[in-house]
Formats: C-alpha cells, sequence, structure tokens
C-alpha cells in the first residue's frame, strides 16, 4: 500500500515545513496563522479547516464590530455630563 505522500500530486503538496516544531508557550499560533487554508486542510483535514476558517472570519469581524462601537461609545463617555454629582 502506498504511502499518503506518495497519493499525492504536486499541486497538493503542503508548503508548511512540519520540521518547525514550535519551542514556546505561544509559538503554534504563529505557525497557524502562516499557514495556507489549502495547507490546513491537508494535514489536518476538512472539518478543522472549516472550523479554523471560521474562526478567522470571526475573529475578524468581531474586531470591526469593536473599533465601530469604540469610535461611536467612547466620544459620547467623554462629552457626556453626570445628571448628578453624586453619579460620577
Amino acid at each position: 500500500m502506498r504511502k499518503r505522500k506518495e497519493l499525492l500530486d504536486n499541486s497538493d503538496r503542503s508548503t508548511v515545513a512540519l520540521d518547525d516544531n514550535p519551542k514556546g508557550l505561544m509559538d503554534w499560533l504563529r505557525i497557524l496563522r502562516s499557514m495556507k487554508d489549502k495547507d490546513l486542510k491537508l494535514i489536518c483535514g476538512t472539518d478543522v479547516a472549516l472550523y479554523i476558517v471560521f474562526q478567522r472570519l470571526a475573529a475578524k469581524f468581531f474586531l470591526i464590530v469593536t473599533i465601530l462601537n469604540f469610535g461611536a461609545i467612547v466620544p459620547i463617555y467623554l462629552t457626556g455630563n453626570p445628571a448628578n454629582e453624586t453619579d460620577i
């Protein structure tokens, strides 16, 4: 039986060096961020690749929403005056 690597043609080969093992506690994040979706699917499978893609999109969405909210809420907070002095 042929190995999995032999079954892959040149277009499906991973461009990530798997020998680059994480040495620190959070080094795996750097490797995951630099990994392409095609490589992630090849190494981990379709389910994991879809989950990571969803997590990336959710993080981008919430970052945009947070920035927009800060752009609206911070100026209101800074220009507002309390109704009573005891509300400070």
